[in-house]
């Protein structure tokens, strides 16, 4: 008997429970083969001028968010795991790549190659105290500049 139980369902996302296993489907497309390149991709999602551009064309930017993630040293992906785990704990309505991204930028910023968990865990949480404020743009795959404006 297969046991399924329906947990979230929205726009973008199926989310159940098989077999005690937590599932996720999300609808996901080869984005280069239908806009050509990551810029043309970018610049797509600048026309769409809202927040849905970036949570619809988010799974299919998955892979390039690996390839982000991927050089990071093991302990900030470490940092990253404590922080995923202190999210899940608290039920925080925070995406986990949102997390991802914070941590990274708060390693990068400490200039050093291993700054210590307790240093990057909570440079992260004064961050999070103050994100309405922040404007974090990672120039790895785009000129920022291009994508974002100063009010």
């Amino acid at each position: 008997m297969l046991q399924i139980k329906a947990r979230t369902r929205t726009r973008y996302s199926l989310s159940f429970e098989w077999q005690g296993n937590d599932v996720d489907i999300l609808p996901a497309f080869n984005l280069l083969s239908y806009y050509g390149s990551l810029s043309d991709v970018y610049d797509a999602m600048e026309q769409f001028g809202s927040r849905n551009a970036a949570q619809e064309l988010s799974v299919s930017l998955a892979p390039y968010q690996l390839q982000f993630v991927k050089p990071v040293p093991e302990h900030v992906k470490k940092v990253i795991r404590l922080v995923k785990l202190w999210k899940e704990e608290n039920s925080l309505n925070i995406r986990s790549y949102s997390l991802e991204l914070l941590t990274i930028f708060v390693w990068r910023q400490s200039g050093a190659a291993y700054p210590g968990t307790k240093y990057l865990f909570q440079e992260l949480m004064k961050l999070l105290e103050r994100c309405d404020e922040l404007e974090i743009a990672f120039d790895d795959n785009y000129d920022s500049d291009t994508y974002t404006s100063t009010i």
